[in-house]
């Protein structure tokens, strides 16, 4: 049992025990929290279903990753040049207060910085690059979409004592397409 005064003791004494909630957590700890019963309050409610939206993008990034891609986070800001290819310039959305013309506009798409991550990991030495992503595009009149972009480079089926390589092409791509729809 605590007598009032060696709380009054404890608290001229302890700068850190503030608050009620400080001198509950002391006396715990001198019970011993292990002693200390646990209980969770009932649940009166279900819980909300996971949103549908975050149920795909699981779906997706294990069918990716399962293909042998890596996810790659690329930035939502681009260069106007690199925009342009992708959207018209009408489409496009454009910083207020860009940091640098690096990063003026909104990405109309994936694309670019995928290409970036490609030519990145091509830089140095990583012969073959699977790459995805699952985020947003911005255009003007369309908002915010969520998109699955993904790039590949180099070799299908990699180093194998066995051989059996070669370069990947439009039908692997396709292949990769139809285990997405």
């Amino acid at each position: 049992t605590v007598q009032i005064g060696d709380v009054e003791k404890l608290i001229t004494r302890r700068v850190d025990v503030l608050r009620e909630v400080d001198l509950i957590e002391e006396v715990a700890r001198h019970y011993g929290f292990d002693r200390i019963p646990t209980t969770f309050p009932a649940l009166t409610t279900p819980p909300p279903p996971i949103d549908p939206r975050i149920t795909r993008a699981r779906r997706l990034r294990a069918l990716m990753t399962g293909a042998g891609f890596s996810e790659a986070v690329t930035f939502g800001f681009v260069a106007e040049a690199a925009a342009a290819g992708f959207a018209s310039a009408e489409e496009i959305v454009a910083i207020s207060n860009p940091l640098s013309e690096q990063f003026a506009v909104l990405r109309p798409s994936s694309l670019p910085g995928l290409a970036d991550a490609v030519a990145h990991n091509l830089r140095r030495e990583q012969r073959d690059v699977r790459l995805f992503e699952l985020g947003a595009r911005f255009r003007k009149g369309q908002g915010e979409e969520r998109v699955l972009a993904w790039a590949w480079a180099g070799m299908v089926g990699g180093d194998h004592w066995s051989g059996g390589t070669r370069p990947v092409d439009y039908f692997d791509m396709q292949g990769v397409v139809d285990r997405v729809c």
